[in-house]
């Protein structure tokens, strides 16, 4: 079984590997960029498997790929044509090495039934260069990689396709996410009952907006009753180029515009 302690790099190793990220994405690799599949099959155990468009990739050419990509799922929804391998010790460890070798990896958590489970802090941690975190369900939030992906300056994008509860802790390291100049991309709909109310989230993030002197190029889509909280952002945003759009009740959608994103 997996000793369930948190993997971390030495701050030595981030700051080393924060100085080179740039000039890693710069180079052109012939490696393919590979989906890493991760299965929770019980409360403590997991498979995964390894693919390219479908097809399964051996462990053995992962020094050939890049694992641009993670989604972890319950176990039933496991597909038959994969070819799967017990994460145990050994091969969580094979993983961990070729997540932190400073590539962009988005994570995508669609475990509806085992958001608890223990692999999963530590596989979100994995990447050392974390730049997209996806949810598909009400689940829990992902703390420790959503602060310490926004603290390295890794994190473009953040989103979830249900509605979420925002702890203070939560809150705090989206409200800097937003300070940044990485962000390109926020949204999610917050619950009736989150700790931190939507309201209070978004007088936030128009306060994070501005204070990161980066008030052009981004569209707001904002609860369309908010428009005394925005109104420090709008009056900005005529002058520059923040567009403004209705949206539903207790939803914020923030993203940079196409053509103005980075590479």
């Amino acid at each position: 079984m997996i000793d369930y302690v948190s993997h971390w790099v030495k701050a030595g190793e981030a700051k080393k590997l924060s100085s080179n990220w740039g000039e890693m994405a710069k180079r052109k690799s012939s490696k393919k960029e590979v989906r890493l599949n991760v299965y929770l099959t019980n409360d403590k155990e997991a498979v995964f498997s390894v693919t390219h468009y479908y097809r399964n990739v051996p462990l053995v050419d992962l020094d050939k790929v890049i694992v641009d990509n993670m989604c972890v799922k319950d176990g039933e929804e496991a597909e038959a044509e994969e070819q799967y391998h017990p994460l145990t010790e050994a091969n969580f460890q094979l993983l961990r090495r070729h997540l932190s070798r400073g590539n962009p990896c988005t994570i995508e958590l669609e475990c509806k039934e085992r958001q608890r489970h223990p692999l999963l802090q530590q596989l979100c941690l994995a990447p050392t260069r974390l730049s997209r975190i996806r949810l598909f369900h009400e689940m829990p939030i992902p703390v420790e990689a959503l602060t310490r992906s926004v603290k390295r300056g890794t994190l473009r994008w953040f989103g979830s396709d249900s509605s979420l509860k925002i702890t203070p802790e939560v809150h705090s390291a989206l409200l800097k996410f937003v300070a940044s100049n990485q962000m390109d991309h926020m949204s999610f709909e917050v619950q009736e009952d989150s700790p931190v109310s939507y309201e209070t989230l978004l007088a936030g993030v128009v306060y994070a907006f501005l204070s990161g002197q980066k008030t052009e190029g981004f569209h707001f889509f904002v609860d369309s009753d908010t428009s005394e909280i925005v109104a420090p952002l709008r009056e900005v945003g005529m002058q520059n180029n923040v567009e403004f759009v209705a949206a539903r009740r207790c939803y914020i959608n923030v993203f940079r515009k196409e053509r103005q994103r980075r590479v």
